[in-house]
């Protein structure tokens, strides 16, 4: 018997199939190991590791990004009674802030006398003095405003009078205008 050489070899196409088949499967089998939560990486003696995925802000070139902050929030709020608020009119609802300034009440804060804004406000917000943030928040929660309505305190607040000794003061908004 002598050899065709127009015949392919039948074993050129089963090394084929036995490679693509064993790429499929490795390709599985890494995979079958991630998440999106977690990556598992292999380690010498132990077996596995998981470890948390991260996720890396990226910023595009010309956005604008706002510096880090140097002191971290505080999760520990005060007693109220050594919270200073103040809370400031920003609709045009005459009385408002001193109604929001009775809603406090009840909790104990140090209310000093509720203020007008120098402008009208599109939103209601919770502004606080460095070291206050987590009293921001509950105040804020306490008035059912979302925590995106909190932030640190303007470097020129929109009060008549200014801010005094207030170490959080409420902007009063529509939100929390009851129109009473």
């Amino acid at each position: 018997m002598v050899d065709d050489p127009e015949q392919p070899a039948p074993a050129l196409g089963l090394r084929a199939v036995l490679l693509l088949g064993a790429a499929v499967l490795l390709g599985w089998l890494l995979l079958a190991n991630v998440d999106s939560d977690t990556f598992v990486a292999a380690t010498e003696g132990s077996g596995r590791t998981t470890v948390p995925a991260t996720t890396v802000p990226t910023t595009l070139p010309g956005e604008d990004t706002e510096p880090a902050t140097t002191t971290p929030p505080s999760s520990d709020t005060r007693p109220p009674g050594e919270v200073a608020v103040i809370v400031a009119n920003g609709t045009g609802t005459p009385g408002i802030a001193g109604r929001v300034s009775d809603r406090l009440e009840p909790q104990g804060y140090e209310l000093l006398e509720p203020t007008d804004t120098t402008r009208t406000l599109d939103a209601s917000s919770v502004q606080y003095q460095e070291g206050y943030e987590a009293d921001a928040v509950a105040i804020a929660q306490s008035l059912q405003l979302p925590r995106t309505a909190v932030g640190p305190l303007e470097e020129v607040p929109p009060l008549q009078g200014g801010v005094g000794t207030a170490e959080v003061v409420v902007l009063v908004g529509p939100e929390l205008d009851d129109g009473a």
